[in-house]
């Protein structure tokens, strides 16, 4: 049940695509260093593939694989900047949102969130979709067809977050276990997901609907020492970034919070939650 959680909302993510009529929409993915906070000595990084006007990977000159370089690991290059997607139906994205830890931190735990705007568009989009086409998504989108490389046992998905308020939802990930303190080396963890499948069944007004659409992945960590588990260093971390945000009289972004005025749901629990429920694998149906 955790995946349907995770799924309904990459997939969502990936209704904003370019669709008849030529029309292009921009996917702004935030996952910078702007976007990472800490409590105790952690630092924190969250990047992702840069891509190019186009979505496409931009190569990294000093990329070698025979002599590795820490600062340039991969072929393509990395960014802590927003990137923008002109998503097209049918069409493939790198899309690979990392956490590392930096050397010199102490033992942490580590957190993902990933936040999805326009979710009442999104709802009525699905709604349409499940309409039109109700063979293929009577059950929700199809986890495979939509998202790759996102692995529950490395990632679990452990609450979901809607704010009617805000109009948007939230997913909570928690990396399993702490992140051993190390002194020598940065501790780069496995991407939360590696790439979004872009559906082709969209309509040029539902791409109008939903042409809004934004999604912000944050990193987040604290230090495990004073805290008897991770769920009592979370809900310290989220009071202290609340107390914050009450300083600053509500101003700039609200973290540790997901979802003041909304319903949080356990993704255990998601199931039967009107239109919106997606089916993990073992729940398609055959047809599909």
């Amino acid at each position: 049940m955790k995946k349907k959680s995770l799924i309904m909302l990459l997939s969502a993510l990936m209704i904003v695509s370019s669709v008849a009529f030529g029309t292009i929409a921009y996917l702004t993915d935030r996952a910078g260093v702007t976007n990472k906070f800490t409590i105790g000595n952690v630092d924190i990084v969250v990047d992702e593939t840069e891509v190019d006007e186009d979505g496409e990977p931009v190569p990294d000159p000093e990329y070698d694989p025979e002599n590795p370089d820490p600062e340039h690991p991969d072929p393509n290059k990395r960014t802590e900047e927003e990137n923008e997607y002109p998503l097209l139906p049918g069409t493939s994205y790198v899309k690979d949102p990392t956490l590392t830890v930096k050397a010199g931190s102490e033992e942490s735990y580590v957190r993902m969130m990933v936040t999805i705007t326009s979710a009442a568009e999104l709802k009525q989009v699905f709604d349409e979709l499940k309409i039109m086409y109700p063979e293929k998504f009577a059950n929700g989108f199809v986890p495979n067809e939509h998202v790759e490389g996102w692995d529950s046992s490395v990632w679990p998905c452990y609450a979901m977050t809607e704010n009617a308020e805000e109009n948007t939802i939230v997913l909570e990930f928690r990396y399993p276990v702490a992140v051993p303190a190390n002194d020598e080396a940065d501790t780069r963890l496995p991407a939360l997901f590696t790439k979004i499948n872009v559906p082709g069944e969209l309509t040029g007004s539902q791409l109008q609907t939903i042409g809004g659409l934004t999604i912000d992945v944050k990193g987040h960590a604290i230090q495990t020492a004073g805290f008897e588990n991770e769920d009592a260093a979370w809900a310290a971390f989220d009071a202290q970034m609340k107390a914050e945000e009450n300083l600053s009289g509500g101003e700039g972004e609200t973290e540790g919070e997901t979802g003041t005025g909304g319903e949080t749901q356990n993704p255990e629990d998601t199931a039967g939650e009107g239109e919106s429920e997606t089916q993990t694998p073992e729940d398609e149906t055959t047809g599909d």
